[in-house]
């Protein structure tokens, strides 16, 4: 569900979710909801719906930037 990409030059590894994880992170996600109904009350209150689907514009833009060519060369 994760894979590692050594930096080169450093002794750090990034850590990257593989296809598979980002499925299971997607389906925990639907779990959530279904489970606790009010997570989403509590995390997102004073957010109106364009300021959520904001966000959620830039955390998917955030995600694509981490799954670029770019960022794995690294």
């Amino acid at each position: 569900m994760i894979r590692r990409n050594a930096a080169q030059g450093t002794r750090s590894e990034l850590i990257l979710r593989t296809k598979i994880g980002a499925e299971l992170c997607g389906r925990l996600d639907q779990e959530i909801k279904l489970k606790d109904p009010l997570l989403d009350e509590v995390m997102f209150a004073g957010l109106s719906e364009d300021d959520r689907l904001q966000l959620e514009k830039m955390l998917r833009q955030i995600y694509r930037n981490l799954e670029s060519d770019a960022f794995k060369n690294l």
